[in-house]
């Protein structure tokens, strides 16, 4: 009979295996609760509850490329485009195959993305993978625009959009137009030909539109009585290029006629001007032209007019004498006789003179939308004089006046057909090509500060890799426990 020490000796022995069993017994549990949760995870049955919050993929955008190329490296993916279509494409499947959650996307943008790029995102984003940027641009806010001039000679006015003092190089398809430095909002100029497409560059962006096709230029259609004050219009329309056909009133009934002219028609006239009372017999046929798109250019005694009605942008006041010798000043229009206009409310001023005695600026050349035309009204009368006694260059300044003015309110409808027979109004810009940071934000949505996150982790978490780590340590310390005491 064993004695009382060891009794308690083999009871201690079997209360050790009891809790050792209990402990391997545990462990084999944990284990294959662990290899359960890995197989879950790996499946991405866990995926979609936490997934828009874990930690972005980072694409920078502050690469230069060349037109039409993406720039932007993706981090810890491939370069270019090929990191952000992967991503895109990768994020699609994932939507179509489990409906599961995405990671986020996040730009860090010190250039405006590219064409390419900035589709990618806004399909990314359509498609639910949430995308967000960094704003970090300098001087990215450019934007350019073409406009064909309607002008015999032809050219196009180009105006660029950027912040104060931003140097813009714009150019075409031939090379370096001009230079520009950015004030008041943006800059503009004149060209001449153009070829391709118009590109404002800025250190950070590239803004590029297409050039449009030139505009039909049609005749103009001059009434005047015979005098220099008609004869030296014409002059300075035909100089500059513009087909002019003129009626001349005589006397009563009695007119002589340059060219072969009608009753105002937009399909025959860019525009109509008036210089005297010999318009009276046309006025109605005038509103009726101005009211269909047609233009028309109000000046001197014709503006004096009442038959004219509601069709002038303003009311003249009395007539009043130039300033002697004013004509052989660097202001030359000031040498001239005058009506100082009144504008309409509904008027817009384009130019100002500061001759009157009390040193005010009075409006002397006024616009206005007529229906679906536009009017001119100019103050002035007696022009010719600035012509024919005016300091040197009179000549040309003379011409180029009265051009501008038959300009802004001209008729000429974009042609239907190009060179090549094709309809010359077609859609050929990417959308956003000419504005890309504001078709950026549209795109994005208003830039973010930059997302924060541990410094190392690049990615989401591997549980899988870790449960089956957990798991195999545990039926390790069960196996070895086992052998420990002696059970197979």
């Amino acid at each position: 009979m064993p004695s009382r020490a060891e009794a308690q000796y083999n009871e201690g022995v079997k209360a050790s295996a009891l809790s050792r069993v209990r402990l391997e017994l545990a462990l084999r549990v944990f284990a294959f609760c662990a290899l359960i949760g890995a197989l879950l995870v790996v499946s991405e049955v866990f995926r979609a509850s936490g997934a828009s919050t874990g930690v972005p993929v980072l694409f920078r955008a502050d690469i230069a490329a060349a037109p039409g190329f993406a720039q932007g490296t993706g981090q810890g993916t491939a370069q270019g485009t090929a990191s952000l279509a992967s991503l895109v494409k990768a994020s699609l499947l994932d939507i179509d195959a489990s409906h599961t959650g995405l990671r986020p996307v996040h730009v860090l943008a010190s250039r405006v993305p590219s064409d390419t790029n900035r589709a990618l995102l806004s399909a990314a984003r359509s498609a639910g993978i949430p995308v967000s940027w960094t704003d970090s641009i300098k001087g990215g806010a450019v934007a350019v625009e073409v406009r064909a001039l309607i002008d015999p000679k032809g050219g196009y006015a180009l105006r660029v959009a950027a912040p104060d003092n931003t140097p813009v190089a714009i150019r075409d398809s031939l090379g370096l137009i001009d230079s520009v430095k950015a004030a008041g909002g943006g800059a503009s100029l004149i060209a001449g030909r153009l070829a391709g497409s118009v590109v404002a560059v800025t250190n950070a962006a590239r803004a590029v539109a297409t050039i449009p096709s030139p505009p039909i230029v049609r005749r103009v259609l001059v009434y005047a009585d015979p005098g220099w004050e008609g004869k030296f219009t014409v002059a300075a329309l035909e100089e500059r290029g513009w087909t002019v056909e003129v009626r001349y009133a005589i006397g009563k009934n009695v007119t002589v006629t340059q060219g072969a002219p009608v009753a105002p028609d937009t399909a025959r006239y860019a525009a109509v001007v008036a210089l005297d009372s010999s318009v009276l017999p046309q006025v109605a046929a005038i509103r009726r032209y101005v009211q269909s798109g047609g233009g028309v250019v109000i000046a001197g005694a014709a503006t004096t007019l009442r038959e004219f009605g509601a069709l002038l942008p303003g009311r003249p006041n009395a007539r009043q004498p130039g300033v002697p010798g004013g004509l052989n000043t660097d202001t030359p229009l000031v040498g001239l006789g005058w009506r100082p206009l009144v504008p309409d409310s509904n008027a817009f001023v384009i130019a100002r003179s500061s001759r009157v005695a009390s040193g005010a600026s009075v409006a002397s050349v006024i616009a206005r939308r007529f229906g679906a035309g536009r009017v001119v009204e100019s103050a002035y009368d007696g022009v010719w004089e600035w012509r024919m006694a005016g300091p040197e260059g009179s000549v040309d300044a003379h011409r180029a006046w009265w051009s501008e003015l038959v300009r802004v309110v001209a008729f000429a409808p974009e042609q239907s057909n190009g060179a090549d027979g094709a309809p010359a109004g077609r859609l050929r810009d990417v959308p956003g090509r000419a504005a890309p940071y504001a078709d950026t934000k549209m795109r994005l949505g208003h830039p973010n500060a930059m997302p924060t996150f541990s410094a190392g982790v690049n990615g989401s978490t591997n549980w899988e890799l870790y449960l089956l780590l957990v798991a195999i340590a545990c039926l390790l310390g069960e196996w070895t426990s086992r052998r420990l005491r002696g059970s197979k």
